[in-house]
């Protein structure tokens, strides 16, 4: 008698580590999909969005979730990447950080002060301009230092090698707190903050598997909301935080649960990256040919 195995696919995922990706961690943790003979395997990335940009670019992930903004950017510029779903409708609150041991309290006075980001094109990188853009300056290449990542910026502006960072409000609330950093003001994100990426090869070869995957992500999402309290209590856990901000912040939320990839918004992002300088011209397409939008149950 013949005994017939599945074949299994493993679907490499990036994202931050960070609660809005608690779907992501309970999928890697639980593997629904193994029925299906699909393996998820998400693998934390500190570095942002400038770090698994060079991971699908290097075939080392197969799947991110990324900042909007900054992928889209990546992508202009030649990356064989599709944008498949927007992860996030609301925006992502930035929030600018400086050493608690400085006496810098407007946000808006940048001049010449030096912005710590994680990578070129990150969403770090990005958001500072756009923040500048606001204010009708621009920022100079020199004015930015690049960190890799958290830990790389407690260092830069503790030891004065840069003044202003640009992260997520909540993932650094624990060093707020602790007095590490101080959070002078906030610049939200003016469209969508995360979608999800596949590699171009990859989801040629494995449409099925990526729709299934997100079908199981939609349902991830639904049951954390539907059991909230149960819900704050493991991203405070997981992620560090206290209960009070994890409610805060979920109140803010809003997960995307279908398959739209509206043309608008990323026109609005194209923009702003012509404006601030990110991109030029010749870079934007006739049509959005990177956006490949999914049918929920395709199998």
């Amino acid at each position: 008698m013949t005994i017939w195995k599945m074949e299994q696919t493993t679907i490499r995922v990036g994202g931050v580590p960070e609660h809005f990706n608690t779907p992501w961690y309970q999928i890697n943790e639980e593997q629904p999909l193994q029925a299906q003979g699909i393996e998820v395997s998400f693998t934390p990335q500190p570095g942002g969005t400038g770090q698994m940009a060079t991971a699908l670019r290097n075939n080392e992930l197969d799947v991110a979730v990324l900042l909007t903004e900054g992928i889209t950017a990546n992508i202009l510029k030649g990356d064989a990447v599709k944008i498949v779903k927007v992860y996030v409708n609301s925006p992502l609150r930035w929030g600018v950080h400086v050493s608690a041991g400085t006496d810098y309290n407007n946000v808006n006075d940048i001049g010449d002060k030096r912005f710590a980001i994680s990578r070129l094109y990150s969403g770090s990188h990005l958001m500072a301009h756009v923040h500048a853009h606001k204010l009708g300056k621009q920022l100079r290449d020199e004015q930015f230092e690049i960190i890799g990542n958290l830990d790389g910026a407690i260092d830069a502006l503790s030891l004065d090698k840069a003044d202003y960072f640009l992260w997520e409000k909540f993932t650094t609330q624990p060093y707020v707190s602790s007095g590490t950093f101080r959070r002078i003001g906030e610049v939200p994100t003016p469209w969508p903050c995360f979608v999800i990426a596949v590699r171009e090869e990859f989801l040629a070869n494995n449409e099925v598997a990526i729709a299934q995957l997100i079908d199981e992500v939609h349902a991830r999402m639904q049951a954390l909301e539907q059991h909230e309290a149960t819900t704050i209590q493991e991203i405070a856990k997981r992620f560090n935080l206290e209960e009070d901000q994890v409610s805060q912040w979920f109140n803010e939320l809003e997960w995307n649960k279908d398959f739209e990839l509206p043309e608008a918004i990323f026109h609005q992002v194209i923009e702003s990256l012509l404006n601030v300088g990110i991109i030029e011209q010749r870079h934007v397409p006739k049509r959005l040919d990177f956006l490949h939008p999914l049918t929920q149950a395709i199998v």
